[in-house]
């Protein structure tokens, strides 16, 4: 468990840890929680998912570099009902609370991953507004009127707490 220095809170979520496991980092959390200590972290942000599967880019994905890596994957998911089937009765078992990441091609795509994963359990909803892993390579976080649309679809959709992941590309990241 984590100290009680590092309790704080991100709106109205309360946190055990201010340390939050990114999305993609940890994949779809369970996998992750089978191995890590957990209770050092506040949340953990499962990978991306969409409303249908995606298949991701095909190989290679990643490529070493001396100080990491590069990677590619295009954002493979099975998509939001199947991650949904799969990932709720875990939800309430992990000892760490699941925040979902939410993608997609269009505003109600977001919106309609963001309902679902909420309704299995999600405490928050991040919002991927910056994967250039598309086949366009264009982000949603590059547009401010894309940004605000997607954003709005998805609080339209939700009633819990939700986050815009923006890329630090962003041209204008304050608007």
């Amino acid at each position: 468990m984590a100290s009680s220095r590092l309790k704080t809170s991100l709106g109205s979520l309360g946190l055990d840890s201010v340390l939050i496991a990114a999305s993609g980092t940890v994949g779809s959390v369970w996998e992750w929680a089978e191995i890590a200590d957990v209770g050092k972290y506040g949340a953990a942000v499962a990978k991306s998912v969409s409303a249908e599967p995606w298949a991701g880019r095909p190989p290679p994905r990643m490529a070493p570099l001396t100080t990491g890596m590069l990677n590619g994957i295009g954002i493979q998911n099975p998509g939001v009902s199947e991650w949904s089937r799969s990932m709720q009765p875990r939800i309430q078992k992990l000892k760490v609370p699941v925040w979902g990441s939410a993608v997609g091609r269009t505003p109600e795509e977001f919106g309609l991953v963001a309902r679902q994963l909420e309704s299995v359990g999600v405490q928050a909803v991040e919002v991927n507004l910056s994967c250039p892993n598309l086949d366009d390579g264009e982000m949603f976080s590059f547009s401010t009127g894309a940004s605000h649309d997607v954003l709005e679809a998805v609080r339209g959709a939700t009633v819990g707490p939700i986050g815009a992941k923006l890329s630090p590309n962003t041209p204008d990241v304050v608007s």
